[in-house]
């Protein structure tokens, strides 16, 4: 009795196990993005579970569905039929739309016609052949493959994605120390909604910091008014071929709204994380009615700080012997509607208003900006966060760092645009030249040797 129990939660298992290994793969397959093998490390417990769970009620219900018979020439082979029937039921009725009522006697309907077809291949000389399958000895011999290929892909390094091109071996020779980049891109953040800009409330401390500590650009462009954000991840990407090219690490992560095309903005990036949609984790089944069943929500992952965590855990693995990295982050835009978290939803509102006027028609345009500001204040802290923990892995000193804004609306003129190169960079600059993004980077990049300098520098009076 131990050992048929045993067997079929066994079996039920290793069945789940290769379910799941061929729903991430197909799911990888159209994944944008880099594939990290520690996910399948990850969710194969949870398929293993949900596997003995179905070979557990395949046990109970096999007695009731099927013949003595049947059982005792090839029991196995009769488990794997109820376990195969039952996953396909519950895939059917938990992840398809309509009536419950409806679903649930087509599944049992169809349920019962194909378990007469599949009794009847199992009475026949194919049957033996396939019963071996899914014997005890296969089922030990699969769930051992199965727990290998976890353990493989826990120590394997993650796969760049289909649009991260080229890498090269060695970094090129570098004019300066500081090599790595960060630059991090505010969406819809105008200069009018920064302290450090003139603004009258204290929206954001840390980029004032970060400006007082480096160059503030008083008149500066991405390279197309009329789609800053858009531009702005081109010229990322840009950024990230070129250093990719040169030996650099680079990452790029993305909170708000998914925009531009990926064979525009995600060249370059060995790793990239957009959490303005799910993850690949969030695509199968199990993994998503887990997280039905426990009720737990992914609010929270579209949020600065879950990018910033990324970043944080992603340098943390990195080596002090490993190249120098450029990072890409966008955090999040502050477009209308605004939805700041609840500790920062009254920070800026004036008393007697509620966060409610803003989102009523017609909006209160007052709390509407509070709720703005307190976005952007959101954003500040998760950037106190990178800065806090570049200092704690002391990186801070060999990091430039980018802040870029962009305006929504084309016809607004300049956008925030601030330098921290202490090295390079007189701290405290500020140039009323103009000035672009994308000069900036050329300059820097050509600081790093990954470009021939081309631009004239007599402009770029502040330099050190």
């Amino acid at each position: 009795m131990f050992r048929k129990v045993l067997h079929s939660l066994g079996l039920g298992a290793v069945l789940a196990g290769f379910a799941g290994a061929i729903e991430l793969i197909m799911a990888w397959g159209q994944h944008p993005h880099h594939f990290d093998p520690n996910v399948w490390a990850s969710i194969l417990p949870v398929y293993l579970f949900a596997g003995a769970a179905l070979g557990w009620g395949a046990f109970i219900v096999s007695p009731v569905l099927t013949r003595r018979k049947d059982r005792s020439h090839h029991p196995g082979l009769q488990l794997a039929v109820l376990i195969f029937l039952g996953g396909a039921c519950t895939v059917l009725i938990l992840d398809t739309h309509g009536d419950p009522a409806v679903r649930l006697g087509i599944v049992t309907g169809c349920a019962l016609l194909a378990h007469q077809a599949l009794r009847l291949v199992t009475r026949s000389a194919l049957g033996w052949m396939i019963a071996t399958l899914f014997s005890p000895l296969s089922t030990a011999i699969g769930l051992t493959a199965l727990l290998l290929s976890a353990a493989l892909a826990w120590v394997s390094p993650s796969i760049p994605g289909p649009y991260a091109g080229p890498s090269g071996r060695q970094p090129f020779p570098s004019r300066t120390l500081n090599q790595n980049l960060v630059l991090i891109q505010l969406p819809g953040v105008n200069q009018d909604s920064v302290s450090c800009f003139g603004y009258i409330r204290n929206t954001t401390p840390t980029i004032d910091r970060i400006a007082s500590e480096g160059v503030l650009f008083a008149n500066a462009t991405s390279t197309s008014p009329a789609t800053p954000s858009i531009a702005t991840n081109e010229i990322a990407s840009h950024v990230a071929v070129n250093l990719r090219a040169g030996g650099w690490s680079t990452y790029g992560t993305l909170v708000g709204h998914s925009h531009g095309d990926p064979q525009k903005t995600l060249p370059g990036f060995s790793r990239f994380t957009d959490l303005s949609r799910s993850s690949l984790r969030q695509t199968l089944f199990v993994p998503k009615l887990r997280a039905r069943i426990l009720h737990w929500g992914q609010s929270s992952r579209n949020r600065p700080s879950t990018a910033v965590n990324h970043v944080i855990a992603w340098l943390t693995k990195r080596s002090p012997q490993d190249s120098p990295f450029f990072v890409s982050l966008e955090l999040g835009s502050a477009s209308p509607p605004h939805h700041p978290p609840l500790e920062l939803e009254s920070h800026f509102l004036p008393e007697g208003t509620t966060a409610k006027e803003a989102w009523a028609t017609p909006p209160n345009p007052i709390a509407a900006l509070a709720l703005r500001d307190a976005e952007i204040l959101e954003i500040d802290q998760a950037i106190r966060d990178l800065l806090d923990s570049l200092a704690h892995l002391d990186l801070l000193e060999n990091t430039n760092i980018v802040i870029c804004g962009s305006s929504l609306d084309s016809r607004s003129g300049s956008i925030p645009l601030i330098l921290r190169c202490p090295a390079n960079f007189s701290a405290g600059s500020k140039p009323v030249g103009n000035f672009s993004l994308r000069e900036l980077l050329q300059v820097l990049m050509e600081d790093f040797g990954a470009l021939e300098p081309e631009l004239n520098r007599e402009t770029w009076e502040f330099r050190r």
